[in-house]
């Protein structure tokens, strides 16, 4: 998951070579790993920021900046390398990973602070999570929402974001943790 983490990274750096390079080669280990279908149990805000913030950065710097593919194919093509072209597939895997994400946010608005990728919230999974896990995925989230026309994701975590704000004390503070079943701030 580092690779995906440190994708926009590389670009910031003006290593775009090496970005390409590195979406190329997640693209081609993942053409028989199509999805994140493991049963694992992940942490909702390391996932979002990292894995999907990861792919939704790497996918939009693609499609902003034609260029990079265009720059290093002239460079390559010298030296008798095939073309490399972006087909979407970073945005695919958001989705998916998105989806597996969405597990996590519950009726009440309110999220679980961790998720089994392949079955959803765990059986004995703690009701307690933290603000920052739970409170902050509203930009990857709005993101995958742009970049899907699909307002799932951007509903899910706008409701948590509006509950946790409904749930601030009389000095307008939050919590550090929140029990998500009764909605009271089990450190404050």
């Amino acid at each position: 998951m580092t690779l995906i983490d440190v994708l926009d990274t590389l670009h910031v750096l003006d290593y775009d070579d090496a970005f390409v390079d590195a979406v190329h080669s997640y693209h081609v280990i993942t053409s028989s790993l199509r999805d994140f279908d493991f049963d694992e149990n992940v942490s909702v805000f390391e996932t979002t920021i990292r894995v999907l913030g990861g792919l939704l950065s790497a996918h939009m710097i693609l499609i902003d900046n034609s260029t990079i593919l265009q720059s290093y194919n002239n460079r390559h093509h010298l030296q008798g390398e095939k073309a490399i072209s972006y087909d979407g597939h970073l945005l695919n895997l958001a989705v998916d990973i998105g989806n597996r994400l969405l597990n996590a946010f519950q009726d009440n608005g309110l999220a679980y602070g961790t998720v089994n990728l392949r079955y959803g919230v765990p059986m004995n999974e703690t009701p307690i999570s933290s603000l920052a896990g739970i409170g902050s995925s509203l930009l990857e989230f709005a993101a995958l929402s742009a970049l899907t026309n699909n307002m799932t994701y951007l509903d899910a975590s706008r409701r948590c974001t509006e509950m946790l704000f409904s749930l601030r004390n009389p000095l307008d503070m939050l919590g550090k943790h929140i029990d998500i079943k009764n909605k009271q701030w089990t450190e404050v």
